[in-house]
């Protein structure tokens, strides 16, 4: 069995930020990429204790609904992630591709890092939407127009 730590920066205002999960070696922090930093164990550290990384909760973590980016599935169901975490929502969470929930008919709402004006613009583009997805996009705020 591997150790894992849910990692969260701490902010001053107490916020906080999930990091992504990050493998115990010693004293190290290790990710799956093979970056690392130092670790020194806190008293309300979330560990996981699992065979592999892919057991790990994702969806606890990764899915948060305070985010305006995310996935919309066909029921209407919206599933919140952070900014550019499409792909890990997808992998981790639903064991799909971006893609192949694009093709299932979910709606990926993204946000565009390169307004010219600053202004955060966000993106929804599916020519089938089902009256659940059309009816939770209008409620958060979203225009629909018809192809």
């Amino acid at each position: 069995m591997k150790k894992y730590l849910a990692e969260f920066s701490r902010y001053g205002d107490g916020t906080t930020n999930f990091n992504g999960f990050w493998e115990i070696q010693g004293n190290r922090l290790v990710n799956q990429k093979g970056g690392w930093h130092d670790y020194e164990p806190r008293p309300d550290d979330e560990i996981f204790e699992v065979e592999n990384y892919e057991d790990l909760p994702f969806r606890k973590y990764y899915v948060n609904n305070k985010y305006k980016t995310g996935w919309l599935d066909r029921n209407g169901n919206f599933f919140g992630c952070d900014f550019m975490e499409h792909s890990t929502v997808a992998y981790y969470c639903f064991h799909k591709e971006e893609y192949e929930l694009e093709d299932m008919g979910w709606v990926k709402i993204s946000r565009d890092l390169y307004s010219s004006n600053g202004l955060a613009y966000y993106h929804v583009c599916i020519l089938d939407l089902t009256d659940a997805q059309k009816k939770w996009l209008i409620d958060n705020g979203f225009s629909v127009r018809d192809a």
